[in-house]
C-alpha cells in the first residue's frame, strides 16, 4: 500500500493523491496465485453541524484492476502508477500505467525483472527494484519527450543491477557528500550501500552496481522514510537522514557524516572497541562484520556504529580526555561532532 500522486482531470492542477493497494490471493499448490490493484480516493464527508463539527473522511474505490499474478509492490512517479505483477512461475514484470479518465488503468510500459519484487522506490524518473532473489536493480523511465522513436513513446530502461544473489527486503535512495547512493536491507538485517558509477572500470560500463559498504544491523527493516535537510548554501543535492522501522519494533537512523568528522569518529570507534568493556565478552567490531566470499576483506568502514560511539558520552571526563588524546584530537571536538549527528534536524 502506498500514497501515490496520479494524473487526473478532476482537479485544476491535473494531479491528485490516491491510495494504491496491491493484493495477493494464494489459492494453494494446485491453483496459481492471483491479485489485484485498487485505487482509492480520499473524499470528505459533509456532516451535520448540529451533531458534530468534526471533518470526516472516507475511502472511495475509483478503480480495480485484476491481475493474473500477485501484486507485491506499488509506487508512482511523474503521475504514473508503478506496480509489480508475476506473470509466470519464473517471470515477473514491472508495469507503468496511466490512470485514464479516473476509472481504469492503461499500461504504457513494462520491464521483465527478477523472481519476487519486495520493494519499489522512485526518485523523479528513477526507480529502485528490490527483489527477494535478484538483489537490487536501478531503472530509468523514459517518456516520449526523451525518445526519438514515437512508435514506442514510453520505456523502462535497466541502468545497472547487482550481480550477486541477495534477498533484498527494502531498497532506498540515500544522499551523502553531494552524491546519490543506493541502500538495501535484507532479511538478515544486513545493510548494503551501492554506488552507480559508469566511469569505474569495475562497473562494466555502468551495467553493475558497485558494493561499497556492508553493515550488520542485526534487525531487518521493512519500513523507511527519507528526511531531507538543506543547509544555508542550498546545495543541489540535500543531505538526507533515513529513518527505518524494523519488525521487532526497533527505530534506527542512518545519517550522513562530514568527511573530517567521519575520520575522527572512526578513530574513536577503534579506541572504544579496544578500551570499553564488551557486553558478554563479545567484540563489537566482529558483531558488525558481514561475511562476503567475493571480497578479500570486509567492507565495514563506510558506516559507523552509533551504539558503540554513544558509550563515549558515558565515560568519565578524565577517561574521555585520555581516549581523544590517543587519536590526536580533543574531547570538545569529538563531542561537537557527536552532538551534531544526534541532534534534531
Amino acid at each position: 500500500m502506498a500514497v501515490v500522486s496520479l494524473e487526473t482531470a478532476s482537479t485544476e492542477t491535473g494531479s491528485k493523491e490516491f491510495i494504491a493497494v496491491g493484493t495477493t490471493v494464494n489459492r494453494g499448490e494446485d491453483l496459481a496465485a492471483k491479485g489485484a490493484t485498487y485505487i482509492f480516493e480520499i473524499s470528505e464527508v459533509v456532516s451535520d453541524p448540529a451533531f458534530s463539527s468534526k471533518r470526516w473522511y472516507k475511502l472511495r474505490l475509483r478503480c480495480r484492476d485484476d491481475a493474473k499474478g500477485p501484486v507485491t509492490a506499488v509506487c508512482a512517479f511523474n503521475g504514473y502508477l508503478v506496480s509489480s505483477m508475476g506473470q509466470k512461475s519464473a517471470i515477473l514484470q514491472i508495469f507503468v500505467r496511466a490512470f485514464d479518465s479516473d476509472e481504469r488503468l492503461v499500461g504504457v510500459a513494462f520491464l521483465d525483472v527478477g523472481v519476487y519484487v519486495t520493494s519499489l522506490q522512485t526518485l523523479k524518473n528513477l526507480l529502485l527494484v528490490g527483489d527477494a532473489v535478484k538483489s537490487v536493480s536501478f531503472v530509468a523511465f523514459q517518456a516520449s519527450s526523451m525518445l526519438v522513436d514515437e512508435e514506442d513513446p514510453y520505456k523502462l530502461v535497466l541502468l545497472a543491477k547487482d550481480v550477486n544473489s541477495v534477498c533484498v527486503s527494502r531498497a532506498d535512495f540515500f544522499f551523502a557528500d553531494g552524491q546519490l547512493s543506493i541502500l538495501t536491507g535484507d532479511e538478515d538485517g544486513i545493510i548494503r550501500l551501492y554506488e552507480y558509477n559508469p566511469h569505474d572500470p569495475e562497473s562494466k560500463d555502468g551495467r553493475h552496481l558497485l558494493l561499497r559498504t556492508e553493515f550488520n544491523s542485526q534487525s531487518e527493516y521493512r519500513a523507511s522514510t527519507l528526511v531531507a535537510r538543506r543547509l544555508n548554501e542550498d546545495p543541489m543535492i540535500p543531505q538526507a537522514k533515513l529513518v527505518t522501522g524494523s519488525a521487532d519494533g526497533t527505530l534506527s537512523c542512518l545519517t550522513p557524516v562530514d568527511e573530517h568528522a567521519f575520520k575522527r569518529l572512526q578513530l574513536l570507534q577503534g579506541q572504544l572497541t579496544r578500551n570499553v568493556q564488551h557486553v558478554a565478552g563479545l567484540n563489537p567490531k566482529a558483531f558488525r562484520i558481514v561475511r562476503n566470499d567475493f571480497v578479500s576483506k570486509p567492507l565495514s568502514k563506510g558506516i559507523l556504529d552509533g551504539n558503540l560511539l554513544a558509550h563515549f558520552e558515558a565515560l568519565p571526563i578524565s577517561r574521555q580526555n585520555e581516549v581523544t588524546r590517543e587519536i590526536g584530537t580533543d574531547r570538545t571536538t569529538v563531542l561537537r561532532d557527536w552532538i551534531g549527528l544526534t541532534g534534531a534536524w
